[in-house]
């Protein structure tokens, strides 16, 4: 019986062989035009990165034939060649990954080249135009006295999408959200409910009143910067109307 099964396992032996060797040579095409393909990036030439990726198309469609062609002569139930099947889709991933990239890379090229065409076209056509520098971001980190102004600043200049409101956090305002930073709605509910409470706001203007140390006679440089606390600690007060709460007497 041994007799008999050798010939069969070694001519099925040498397929697997064969196949493995095409696939191989197909995959290393592939990847012969993607490296071309990244190396142009370079240039952010268009027109020949989708001659190059056209390549790559037809490339990959090669790799795929020859891939089906090597997992045919595979048996998935033989623990062996099943191993070897999953290892050779896990590679065929990648090099799906690698076009997807390729694809993705040129979409940006494309759209960065038209930005910047229309960016010349306009400066043609409105050679006295003021450049207006574009507004930034709020941000805030948790400091419970800037929130007002973060919320206020926020509803004025930004949408209502949460991947731009977590842009917009870091620090301890940033593990606030966590969990729910794929809803704009729960994710200034959880800010407004540890930051925005207005008794919070006012024990922390009044903390700082109180702990403003006495003014020696003659200095002027420490009356100054105390009459600048006392003014944010005002003014901190009056952007969530809450002006009753100065009662402190200094």
């Amino acid at each position: 019986m041994d007799s008999q099964d050798k010939p069969e396992d070694g001519d099925k032996l040498n397929k697997i062989k064969l196949r493995k060797k095409k696939r191989s040579t197909a995959k290393g095409q592939f990847h012969r035009v993607f490296n071309r393909f990244k190396e142009q990036t370079k240039t952010e030439n268009g027109e020949v990165l989708q001659e190059i990726l056209k390549d790559m198309e037809h490339a990959y469609e090669k790799l795929e034939g020859e891939h089906s062609a090597y997992l045919n002569i595979l048996d998935s139930d033989d623990e062996t060649e099943g191993d070897i099947i999953n290892t050779a889709n896990s590679d065929m991933d990648k090099n799906y990954s690698q076009l997807c990239d390729a694809r993705a890379d040129l979409v940006m090229i494309n759209r960065k080249n038209k930005e910047d065409k229309s960016k010349v076209n306009t400066t043609k056509e409105h050679p006295n135009t003021v450049k207006v520098k574009r507004l930034e971001a709020p941000t805030f980190s948790g400091n419970v006295r800037e929130y007002p102004s973060f919320r206020n600043d926020y509803s004025k200049l930004m949408t209502p999408d949460p991947f731009a409101l977590k842009q917009c956090l870091s620090g301890e305002a940033l593990k606030t959200v966590q969990g729910v930073d794929d809803n704009f709605t729960a994710m200034f509910k959880r800010l407004d409910m540890k930051y925005g409470r207005e008794e919070r706001i006012a024990e922390s203007v009044l903390y700082e009143l109180k702990s403003l140390k006495k003014v020696s006679d003659g200095d002027n440089k420490g009356f100054i910067q105390t009459i600048d606390i006392i003014e944010l600690c005002w003014l901190d007060l009056c952007k969530m109307k809450m002006e009753r709460k100065w009662t402190l007497q200094l």
